[in-house]
């Protein structure tokens, strides 16, 4: 008669690989884990910086003035102590330049657009010119003369 004998794992051998598996997953989870928060985080601040980098530009209309016999506007500006990016300009709540890529200007520096107006000109009329920068948009009344 043959006798047919089984082996089996021993209890302590049983033991240590569910150790070993258990203490794999947690690994496995915690780095996961660690990597999404570390991912959330730097864009998060990433995002912060942005937004103060554009909280800082700084833009204010010093003149605005329409020509009727051209029909152009004439738009200075005055920018800030940071550089500011010009994204477009608007003439009576109508978009006259949409600078693309945007245009960029030096700090402290004096800026002079002119731009065809994108509505007839009336003589002894007034527009409202609207320049859409980096940190928003800053807004101003002129003549046209």
């Amino acid at each position: 008669m043959l006798i047919k004998m089984r082996k089996a794992v021993s209890e302590i051998v049983a033991s240590m690989l569910l150790l070993l598996i258990i203490v794999s997953i947690g690994t496995a989870l915690y780095l996961y884990l660690y990597y999404r928060t570390t991912f959330h985080q730097q864009r998060t601040e990433q995002q912060i910086l942005e937004e103060e980098i554009k909280a800082k530009e700084q833009v204010a209309i010093l003149l605005a003035v329409g020509s009727s016999k051209t029909d152009r506007v004439k738009v200075v500006l005055a920018i800030g102590p940071n550089p500011v990016r010009i994204y477009a300009v608007y003439v009576n709540n109508t978009l006259a330049v949409n600078y693309n890529p945007p245009r960029n200007c030096k700090p402290l520096e004096i800026v002079e657009l002119e731009i065809p107006s994108p509505i007839t000109l009336q003589p002894n009329s007034i527009i409202l010119v609207r320049v859409v920068y980096g940190g928003g948009y800053v807004e101003a009344w002129g003549e046209v003369a």
